[in-house]
């Protein structure tokens, strides 16, 4: 009964994490929208980015191919950013010790999670090459 618990515990986390970062998410792309209507680009936050990677990483379970490859594309445009600020890249020099090895691993994870999706994909497995949220 305790394992059933704690699984069931988990799985309602995991849920709950989903569902706010579906909503995260979509709030990012509505502003990405807004902005582009207006004919100006929207670099969202590289401390936003890493909150939604943190999550990312929590809850994924394999199904979750779409969010890998909608996070991705926002990830690899971060990347390119010329303010720090909006670099997800620059946290790995970051001056705080601990703020670059927190960078480390969760950006280690996420590549990992990436590297998963792609070796699915190319391997055919059926819903691995889930097509971006956005």
């Amino acid at each position: 009964q305790r394992w059933w618990r704690g699984r069931h515990s988990a799985c309602l986390t995991r849920a709950r994490a989903r569902s706010d970062w579906d909503m995260q998410m979509g709030k990012l792309h509505q502003i990405q929208s807004a902005f582009a209507l207006q004919g100006l680009s929207f670099q969202p936050p590289a401390a936003t980015i890493t909150a939604l990677l943190r999550r990312l990483v929590l809850f994924h379970r394999g199904v979750d191919g779409g969010r890998v490859t909608a996070l991705a594309v926002i990830v690899a445009s971060s990347c390119t950013a010329q303010d720090p600020r909006n670099n997800v890249l620059s946290a790995a020099s970051s001056a705080d010790e601990m703020e670059a090895w927190s960078w480390c691993f969760w950006m280690s994870s996420y590549l990992g999670l990436i590297l998963e999706h792609l070796t699915a994909c190319v391997m055919g497995v059926q819903g691995s090459c889930a097509p971006s949220l956005s």
